[in-house]
This record gives structure tokens, sequence and C-alpha cells, in this order.
């Protein structure tokens, strides 16, 4: 019971720093949207020449990969290895994948991590640090799909 008790009353005094963001989390960066597609949406607080590098990017985001060398070569560049051709097929709306919801819906957004185990305390520092540590062979992470003779 005691140590309860000392437990609460040193919790009272501990140094607390407060963060002020104003209203919202994000501060000045925060969007009016709740929806699902508030991870779509730029800061709100970019400004107009911003803006229009945050869609150059998005563009890159949504649109499909294909394999290099292309006749689009503004967008070839896919693999070796790979999940999917797009970003967003993965990241829905920008956000984390999804689980299958019926047994007909894609696991395209799933990925499967890999690692060895730690064999010295560099690499414990890096499972730390990283959750990982890459096969020597196959990296950290499974991919599905290849280009053509990988």
């Amino acid at each position: 019971m005691w140590g309860l008790l000392f437990f609460f009353l040193s919790v009272l005094f501990l140094p607390v720093k407060v963060y002020s963001f104003g209203v919202n989390s994000g501060g000045a960066t925060s969007v009016s949207k709740t929806n699902n597609d508030a991870f779509s949406l730029p800061a709100a607080n970019l400004s107009f020449e911003r803006r229009l590098d945050f869609s150059v990017g998005n563009s890159f985001f949504r649109n499909p990969w294909v394999i290099a060398p292309s006749a689009t070569t503004a967008r070839d560049g896919l693999g070796p290895l790979f999940n999917t051709n797009g970003c967003q097929n993965c990241h829905i709306r920008d956000g984390r994948g999804h689980l299958p919801q019926a047994a007909d819906d894609n696991a395209v957004s799933l990925l499967v991590r890999m690692s060895i185990r730690p064999h010295s305390a560099e690499q414990e520092q890096r499972v730390l640090r990283h959750g990982v540590i890459p096969h020597p062979l196959y990296g950290d992470q499974i991919q599905d799909f290849a280009v053509p003779g990988v």
C-alpha cells in the first residue's frame, strides 16, 4: 500500500513539458478533414509553389510504374523486386495497408518481414533500432513479384 501511495505522490512532482500545438495535434499543418481521405491532403500551410511540388509527388505515388527501359521514361524503373507496380496499391488513401476483408479480397498491402538472428552486440543494437537484420541474400522484406530474368 505504501509503495502505491509513494508512486502516485512521486508522479505528481515529475517535471512535465507541455507542447502547445493549439487545437490541432499537427499545428499549422493540420487539415480540417477527418474522413478516409485526410492522409491524401497536402499540409494546410503549404505555399502555392510547395502545393505544386506535392501534386507532382502525389502523381508519382498514385500512378503505376513500369519496367525500364520503356517508352514511358518518367515512370520506368520498377523492380527488380516489388510487391505491386504502384505505391497507392499498398498505401491505400496514402495510409497503411489493410487485411483482406473477404475471401476474394487481395492481400497486396500486406508484407512479410524477415530477419536473421543477431550474432553480435552490433547486430543486437540494429534489431533494437530497426527491428530486423536483413538476410544477406533475401534482404528484410519478401516481395511477391520481380522483373523478368530476376
